[in-house]
């Protein structure tokens, strides 16, 4: 008796990408009627774990009741993910401020960026303003092999320093001129009637002549000023009449 071999088919697998969770083997035919194994590359498996790409012949033999076995193959490409980073303008930055974030650039890739808790954007840059230090991530989405990546930074938010210009003074306008003081130091002084000499800052009435004046004291972290201001007020020259 001469028997003929089982008709045997294997339908394609669709690709997968370095990472995704394993998969159990099917798509051969027949099921029934006889005994089906699958074979990765020459060794028989029933599920395949997709942890290196490259492409995988994946072949069904079926052996039916009369001992007579034929097969049948298809590929399974495992495409690698693509090396994603971020890299920022600044990676502190005080509170206020932005910072300008971009990711790798993909080729037609779609991307969409996260703060952790809410979508703040999509593009391959993006400009973000934390109030308070934040992690970043961006998932990227490759065209060609549908595969995603993603990748994550931390950005640093330095708190608003507290900016005291002191109190409000009051001085005759031909009086001697005030050095003026702020905390936290190294500030700048700015006004009318407002002096600066090697980094010491004074306030003369003479210059600013008779009235009220605001003066403001302003410290920059991280190039964002934050500033405190008194009032100065210039009055008329003492006389002392006989």
């Amino acid at each position: 008796s001469v028997n003929a071999l089982p008709v045997v088919t294997m339908a394609s697998i669709q690709s997968r990408c370095v990472g995704a969770t394993v998969i159990t083997l099917s798509g051969g035919s027949p099921i029934s009627g006889g005994t089906g194994v699958y074979t990765i590359d020459g060794d028989t498996a029933s599920t395949f774990n997709p942890t290196t790409p490259g492409s995988f012949n994946i072949t069904y033999t079926f052996t039916d009741t009369n001992g007579c076995s034929a097969s049948a193959s298809t590929s399974l490409v495992v495409n690698a993910r693509d090396a994603v980073s971020i890299s920022a303008s600044n990676d502190t930055i005080s509170v206020g401020g932005s910072v300008t974030l971009t990711a790798t650039n993909i080729t037609g890739a779609t991307y969409s960026w996260s703060d952790g808790s809410d979508s703040v954007g999509s593009g391959q840059i993006i400009v973000a303003s934390p109030a308070t230090t934040t992690n970043y991530s961006v998932s990227v989405t490759n065209p060609a092999t549908r595969c995603i990546s993603t990748a994550s930074k931390t950005i640093t938010v330095l708190a608003a320093p507290s900016v005291d210009a002191g109190s409000d003074l009051s001085a005759c306008v031909n009086g001697n001129a005030v050095t003026l003081g702020g905390s936290p130091s190294g500030g700048t002084w700015s006004g009318a009637g407002v002096t600066n000499n090697a980094g010491v800052y004074s306030f003369s009435p003479s210059s600013a002549g008779v009235g009220s004046y605001t003066l403001t004291y302003t410290v920059t972290q991280l190039g964002i000023s934050y500033s405190d201001q008194v009032t100065a007020s210039v009055n008329e020259a003492y006389r002392d009449w006989e």
